[in-house]
């Protein structure tokens, strides 16, 4: 069985746009409430274009270029929010051995850059998966 556990940067994530967007972040949170219930939808937390043609409520991808490096990084697009013109991320990690799910970082994805190592979210995602693998 999956199980989905939630950072506490990621919760200070939340709570954090909780002060300039109440309705996202509850929709958010509603969200990350209804995973853990929900085995489909955590199956489908691996499952790359998961949702690209908008069927699904979330759409997957992997953070390819950690991928490549070996790091089981992903990230969650909620198309709900994407419809009202607000673009949220989801990051997470997947540890496989324990099939447990790991939210790290929620960002608006104008604050993410997926190309750069030093940037600072990327950095403190890195180190909170660095965290859970050791």
């Amino acid at each position: 069985m999956y199980k989905l556990f939630i950072d506490d940067d990621a919760l200070a994530d939340l709570e954090q746009l909780r002060r300039t967007d109440p309705v996202t972040a509850d929709e958010i949170l509603v969200l990350l409430q209804e995973l853990p219930s929900d085995q489909y939808l955590l199956n489908a937390l691996t499952i790359d274009h998961f949702g690209d043609d908008k069927s699904e409520r979330i759409q997957v991808r992997k953070w390819g270029r950690l991928w490549r490096a070996g790091l089981d990084l992903w990230r969650v697009k909620p198309w709900g929010l994407v419809d009202r013109g607000i673009q949220i991320r989801i990051f997470y990690a997947y540890i496989i051995p324990q099939r447990h799910y790991y939210v790290l970082a929620i960002a608006r994805r104008k604050d993410v850059d997926y190309d750069d190592p030093d940037h600072p979210l990327t950095k403190r995602i890195l180190r909170a998966y660095r965290n859970l693998a050791s």
